[in-house]
This record gives C-alpha cells, structure tokens and sequence, in this order.
C-alpha cells in the first residue's frame, strides 16, 4: 500500500500514525534490552540450533533482506545440514537473488522429500525463467498432481501465472490469457497477476478488458496509486 505523509494527512491520521511510531520505537527499544540480555546470558549461548538460525532466515526472508537470510539459512544448515525445510528456504531464496543454477540444483535434491507443490512450483519457475519450457511444463504438471491433493491458493496462483508466462512465450495467447485469470482467481490482490494480464489484453488490441482488469485491482485493493498501474491505464486511454 502507498505510504501516506503524517503531516498531509488527515489529521486524527496523522496523530495516530505519529502515536503508532513512537510505540513502535519503544517496543523495539525494549526488544534490543531484552535481546541484548538473552545473548549475554550463558543459556542463550547454547540455543544455536537449527530450529533459531531457521526462524532468523524466513525472518530476514520475509522482511526483505535476502542476503542476512541466506547466511541464516546457511548457518542453519552448518547445524543441521539434513533438515530439507531449510534447503527449501535456502533454495528459494537462491532464487529470489537471481541465483539460477544454485537454487535448481538444491531444490532437485529434496524435491522427493517434500509432500506439497512447492519444491515443484519453485523448478517449474526457475526453468521457466531460464526458457527450458519442455521442464517447466514437466513440472507445472507434477505440481498440479500435488495440488490436487493438497490445495493452497497461493501456490495454485503461482502455477497457474508459470503456465500463463510459458504459454504467453509460446505464442499461445489464448492459452496465456485463461492461466492468468486463474491466477487472479486464486490470489486477487497480486498487482503482477493482474498486469501481465492487462499488457497482454493490451497488445492484442482488447483495451476494455485491460483497463477493467486494472480497474479492478484498485477497487479490490483500495490501492489506486501503484505507478504501473496508472502508466497503463493512461495508455489504454490514450489510445
């Protein structure tokens, strides 16, 4: 979401939001006392386990710092480097860093041991992004078997937008174009689903149904200042 200046802002917003910060800064104040004081403490000193460095690294992973993550997840291995959760983690984080055959090799290895798609959603991305369409269908399909027993929307909007982009690739456009509206079926408030959906309609001259698709996110998410957004709105306008 956008952020919103304090000082424009409505002001009973603006208290709040300065009200939020300042709690905020002293629950981390007390975060670092307590922390400081666990790491000094002889007992905190025995707790590098798997299982702490794990939760460090899907942390940094979920805050957006890829690269203390990988060290966690690394860390985590050192300790334990049989645990395929985090060779799972460390693999898609590889991923996320543009670190192709890294990832691809590592989350070939555990991929047996996983009962759920996204061992399977994670490869068919990868191969995917490197142009090896054959493997990417080969596991699209193997995702999709797992799926079928274990149902989760957002991988199923993940597999579904890999075989939108493959078909896209392909030339397939109808194709391309049902995969993204499963996607946006299965995970509405994702901007890029619904972008890849209305440049696509765009280019093959069905600007109704770009503008609605992007209409439609900024109704569905309040959110009506996504950049991209409006630069494609603007264009289908102008035409």
């Amino acid at each position: 979401m956008p952020q919103v200046n304090a000082s424009t802002a409505h002001p009973a917003h603006a208290t709040s939001a300065l009200r939020a910060r300042r709690v905020a800064r002293r629950l981390a104040i007390v975060g670092i006392w307590l922390l400081a004081g666990m790491v000094l403490s002889p007992a905190w000193a025995q707790t590098f386990s798997f299982e702490r460095y794990y939760f460090e690294c899907l942390s940094f992973e979920a805050g957006g710092d890829l690269t203390t993550a990988r060290q966690s997840c690394l860390n985590a291995l050192e300790v334990d480097g049989d645990r395929a959760v985090g060779q799972l983690a460390l693999g898609r984080i590889e991923f996320a860093l543009g670190e192709l055959a890294a990832a691809e090799s590592r989350l070939q290895r555990v991929r047996s041991r996983f009962d759920d798609a996204e061992p399977d959603v994670l490869l068919a991305e990868i191969t995917l992004a490197a142009e090896r369409f054959t493997e990417a269908d080969a596991y699209v399909a193997s995702a999709r078997t797992k799926l079928a027993g274990q149902p989760d929307l957002g991988l199923s909007a993940r597999l579904a937008f890999v075989e939108g982009r493959s078909a896209e690739a392909q030339r397939d456009h109808d194709a391309a174009l049902v995969a993204y509206a499963r996607a946006i079926e299965a995970d509405g408030l994702n901007v890029d689903y619904r972008l890849v959906e209305a440049y696509l309609s765009w280019s093959l001259g069905d600007l109704a149904n770009a503008a609605q698709q992007l209409a439609d996110y900024e109704t569905v998410t309040s959110d009506d200042r996504n950049p991209e957004v409006k630069a494609l709105l603007g264009r289908v306008a102008w035409v």
